[in-house]
């Protein structure tokens, strides 16, 4: 194999051999797959002083952004949260006589069931129903997230504070409507 002599002065010849070197034994050994980035560090230092800086930069702004999104993040959940209880009526239902509006067609079908709203609601529960608060002015069947709030005041009607979250109440207390306790 030959190799060139380059008769220039100084730091160019040097670097010229340098480069001549590192060329010859990438081609020797064929490492191509590492050419692009031994030639950015080798052959073009001023290509790999922009691709750092460009990472700097962007690195810079990832981290800007994750602690702004970190440091503001209690603030998201803590307001609306509060702002958001309110005021329920309705009568503390099973699931399965909610979804008919009233007891009459479950205690008919099943004489079990018993005669009174109460009874009825307690033995669906058994069965495998759920609390729910049923509004019967517009209808609306609204799941609780405790029952064991609710079960008190089975088959009556109550006034619930909670927050509504995809029609499901956070309860946060249960009154009855006309403001005694069961």
């Amino acid at each position: 194999m030959e190799r060139k002599q380059y008769v220039t002065s100084g730091d160019q010849s040097l670097a010229a051999t340098a480069n001549y070197r590192v060329l010859t034994l990438l081609r020797q050994s064929e490492i191509r797959g590492c050419l692009s980035y031994l030639s950015a560090a080798v052959l073009q230092p001023r290509r790999l002083r922009r691709l750092i800086e460009k990472m700097k930069r962007r690195s810079g702004i990832i981290l800007t952004l994750f602690w702004g999104l970190l440091l503001a993040a209690p603030f998201w959940g803590a307001s609306p949260k509060a702002a958001n209880v309110q005021a329920y009526s309705g009568e503390i239902m099973d699931s399965l006589c909610a979804k008919n509006g009233s007891h009459e067609q479950m205690m008919e079908e099943m004489k079990s069931m018993g005669r009174d709203k109460k009874t009825c609601t307690n033995k669906c529960i058994q069965l495998g129903a759920k609390y729910v608060l049923y509004d019967p002015s517009t209808k609306t069947i609204y799941a609780l997230d405790s029952p064991d709030k609710a079960e008190p005041f089975a088959g009556q009607t109550v006034h619930v504070l909670g927050t509504l979250e995809k029609n499901k109440i956070k309860v946060t207390s249960i009154e009855l409507a006309g403001g005694q306790r069961p």
